[in-house]
């Protein structure tokens, strides 16, 4: 770490420095953090996020998510923010067990960009066989474009059901 990244970091973990001053000083800092669990405090994460000031990883969005409930509030932001997911997806997409509830919340995300939805999950390393019934017609087409939905009898049936032709785009794009 660098000097900085760690005084950045003693002045969020502060319990002396309120909120609004450790906001002013994020936003303008020119420092990222590397690891957002070396803040003590999830609560502070959402100004770090907001104001993108953590190195885009899958480990911080995953440590977020846990921490949250998923993702929500200023990581959605994040993922929404072409720059920081053409940063994050420079990065492999761990295959470790862990990661397969955060790859299902990407899978599941809605009201962002069609771009940003593409490149996040376009590197996820597994496929689905049951089709969130409420996702945008557009995400279920990306899905199916980037492998994400396995060609079993599940997902032909649930997408025959829920949105109609794309299970014959199924068929079309394994054989």
């Amino acid at each position: 770490k660098s000097e900085e990244e760690e005084y950045l970091i003693q002045l969020i973990n502060s319990k002396k420095i309120d909120l609004t001053l450790k906001e002013q000083v994020v936003e303008r800092v020119e420092v990222l953090i590397d690891n957002i669990e070396d803040i003590e405090d999830s609560n502070d994460w959402e100004i770090v996020f907001l104001y993108m000031k953590v190195r885009p990883s899958w480990e911080n969005v995953r440590a977020y998510s846990i921490a949250k409930g998923g993702i929500t509030g200023a990581v959605l932001s994040c993922v929404e923010d072409l720059s920081f997911v053409n940063q994050l997806v420079e990065n492999k997409f761990p295959q470790e067990e862990g990661y397969k509830d955060l790859a299902l919340q990407l899978i599941s995300l809605k009201g962002i960009s069609t771009n940003s939805y593409t490149k996040l999950v376009s590197i996820i390393p597994w496929k689905i066989t049951e089709v969130p019934t409420d996702l945008p017609r557009e995400n279920v087409q990306i899905l199916i474009e980037n492998d994400i939905v396995k060609e079993v009898l599940d997902a032909y049936e649930s997408l025959k059901e829920h949105y109609k032709g794309l299970h014959i785009q199924l068929m079309l794009h394994y054989f």
